[in-house]
């Protein structure tokens, strides 16, 4: 470390340090800043622009990456959302494959000023970079490191593991597990793996960012459940299509998948034939007391994001063809989405609302949402069950 590395450090640049003495390189680093801020106080003028500093943490986060490039957004997120959830962030790039075997370490902090004229409130972040052989050392590199008496969030930026012992010894010092089913590479692999956790692990609770992408939409939809001339309808329902653009050749098919999971677990369906391929997307059939529930995600067009584009649900209302639909539509403001009610011979007297604004959650804003929840999500749970027979 250089003379004077506590300027640096708050300032949020990384400090190369040695694995087998982070905690020490930490404290020493603290209390250099400790020192230089008793100065600035003493001083007949702090320097312009210098705010006194306090160290904050409330929880641990441990973010296990498998490249530089995702720990790199992951750092990005963790630099905006620790303004809201202070923590002891240790970020790992995990990379198994690697022919080249490393473990390093580097330290940094994360400034916040919550009120101008106050404090600067600041937590650490440890960068953790393993490779090749080194990975097996990660869960003794850093569960050493966890602050005491505080939570552990598992943050996985990956595809959740069908056998990883890291993986386990890091689940096992935890208390949540944060992942995104956005960036499973075999979706059914993940979904069982976190199904199976929502059935084991009695003592921790499991986030998909995914099915927080999709609040609004479960929202909106569940207004529908709410209107007296359209809930009696509700079993009656024929078919529903989600369309959804794509980025690549392939749809993603998460977000569909677990939002009709909620549907069906709402709705009480059971699974008579899961996904297969149609020419435009996917087909999946429910049963509700021996009626037949067609389900499928079809494509609407490409796009820079996967996003979903709209949700039709097809029923029958006193013998005729009626429907509910939730459409993602560009406005002048940005993206909405917009209930519409059609096929009723009367308009139901309460209708959901208009229009919701659609804001593209960032992965900071997810995370910080993740983070606020403090209990397991029965909802979720039962979605995730019906979502993973689907796919």
């Amino acid at each position: 470390m250089s003379s004077h590395p506590a300027a640096t450090f708050i300032q949020g640049e990384k400090l190369s340090v040695d694995v087998a003495a982070i905690e020490q390189e930490l404290t020493l680093l603290w209390q250099e800043v400790a020192v230089e801020q008793e100065a600035e106080d003493t001083a007949a003028a702090a320097p312009a622009g210098d705010r006194p500093v306090m160290r904050a943490c409330t929880l641990n986060l441990l973010a296990i990456a498998p490249d530089d490039k995702t720990a790199e957004q992951a750092a990005a997120a963790i630099a905006e959302f620790t303004s809201r959830h202070p923590c002891r962030a240790i970020v790992v790039i995990a990379e198994a494959e690697s022919e080249t075997a490393e473990l390093s370490a580097y330290v940094s902090a994360h400034c916040h000023l919550p009120v101008p004229g106050a404090r600067q409130v600041c937590c650490e972040q440890i960068s953790v970079i393993a490779r090749g052989p080194a990975v097996a050392q990660v869960p003794g590199t850093v569960l050493p490191l966890l602050v005491g008496d505080l939570p552990v969030a598992l943050w996985w930026l990956s595809g959740l593991p069908q056998e990883s012992e890291m993986f386990e010894q890091l689940l096992g010092a935890s208390d949540c597990l944060i992942f995104d089913s956005a960036a499973a590479l075999d979706l059914g692999l993940t979904f069982a793996a976190a199904n199976a956790l929502n059935v084991n692990w009695q003592n921790g609770s499991v986030i998909d960012l995914n099915w927080l992408r999709l609040s609004h939409w479960r929202d909106l939809l569940a207004h529908f459940f709410e209107l007296a001339g359209v809930a009696a309808c509700l079993q009656s329902i024929e078919r529903v299509t989600v369309r959804m653009i794509h980025r690549t050749a392939e749809l993603e098919m998460a977000q569909p998948a677990l939002l009709l999971g909620w549907l069906a677990a709402q709705l009480q369906w059971r699974l008579s034939e899961p996904f297969a391929a149609i020419e435009n997307g996917w087909r999946a059939l429910w049963d509700s007391s021996g009626r037949e529930i067609v389900t499928e995600i079809v494509s609407a067009e490409s796009g820079n994001e996967a996003e979903l584009a709209g949700l039709h649900l097809h029923l029958n209302h006193a013998g005729q063809p009626a429907e509910l639909s939730i459409l993602r539509m560009l406005s002048d403001t940005g993206f909405t989405l917009q209930a519409q009610v059609t096929g009723f011979a009367e308009r139901p007297a309460e209708t959901p609302p208009g229009l919701i604004r659609l804001e593209q959650a960032s992965l900071a804003a997810l995370m910080a949402r993740a983070l606020d929840r403090h209990q397991r999500d029965e909802v979720y749970e039962k979605a995730l069950r019906k979502a993973t027979q689907l796919v």
